[in-house]
């Protein structure tokens, strides 16, 4: 709506919103496959560490919501979309592969935010714009800003778990710091 200044069609509007509900959805899933060791001490309730979900069945859901992701983005044929949809992606696994090394992907993984407001403005635009640019950088600055705040109460747990988090590695209150500011 802000890129063209009115509603795009109704499927370009799905799509925007779904595709990339669905990436953070996958996100969600194998953050939580990753992190089963560090949850045990952290959120004994989650699927995986309960026993509620088998973590062979976590990794096909997380797939199907990729692959269903990835087809919707196709009928979009827009280059910067699938870009950023597959940048998204990268990021994702990156973090993911990196659960002793968390303190070095918060920042990657703010990225996420910032590309889904990339994907729906090209979308809509086919194009981006400067306002774009800043509407990214803002979400990226919340996205990481939260993502620092939030891993202070999982520091003993995580610590426990052997991540090593933001919190972890600088201390609860310099992540806290970084985050506020």
């Amino acid at each position: 709506i802000v890129a063209v200044k009115v509603i795009p069609n109704l499927w370009i509007s799905l799509v925007s919103f779904v595709a990339p509900m669905l990436g953070g959805m996958a996100e969600l899933i194998l953050n939580d496959y990753s992190d089963r060791k560090v949850d045990k001490y952290i959120r004994p309730w989650r699927p995986l560490v309960s026993g509620k979900m088998k973590a062979e069945s976590a990794l096909i859901l997380a797939f199907m919501a990729i692959t269903t992701g990835f087809l919707l983005t196709l009928t979009l044929y827009n280059l910067i979309c699938l870009l950023a949809a597959l940048l998204a992606l990268a990021i994702a696994l990156i973090y993911n592969a990196s659960t002793r090394r968390r303190y070095m992907a918060h920042g990657l993984l703010a990225i996420n935010l910032a590309l889904c407001i990339a994907y729906g403005y090209a979308a809509a635009a086919s194009a981006m714009s400067t306002l774009a640019l800043i509407l990214m950088l803002m979400a990226f600055t919340d996205s990481f800003s939260t993502t620092m705040i939030t891993s202070v109460p999982d520091a003993v747990g995580d610590a426990k778990g052997g991540a090593i988090t933001a919190s972890v590695r600088l201390g609860e209150r310099k992540a806290a710091e970084l985050g506020l500011i």
